[in-house]
């Protein structure tokens, strides 16, 4: 799926949804989520959650049933080349990871 038609079924969805809790007629009429708004929610989620694990490594976000993000210390790699023998650097990083939760892992 193209992140055009994530934006496009998610503010879908989110119409539906804010239809379904509107209380009347005229309100029902006025619920229409855009796929800006949705793209910009996006991004801000996308903010927060590196903000948040880069100021604490050890912090972990729970996405509802779909997992969580965690933030982990990944050591400084070294290694020769199978091409040409030549030996390898890679320096210790932090990373973000994400763990799918148990109630998606077998769809």
């Amino acid at each position: 799926m193209l992140k055009d038609e994530l934006l496009k079924n998610v503010a879908e969805l989110t119409t539906d949804i804010l239809v379904e809790q509107a209380e009347t007629d005229e309100a029902k009429a006025k619920v229409k989520v855009s796929r800006k708004l949705v793209a910009a929610v996006l991004e801000a989620f996308e903010g927060v959650i590196v903000d948040s694990i880069s100021a604490d490594i050890t912090d972990t976000i729970t996405f509802g049933k779909l997992g969580k993000f965690i933030g982990k210390e990944v050591p400084e790699k070294h290694g020769v080349t199978a091409l040409n023998g030549k030996e390898w650097v890679k320096p210790a990083h932090r990373e973000i990871g994400f763990r799918v939760g148990s109630a998606v892992k077998d769809l």
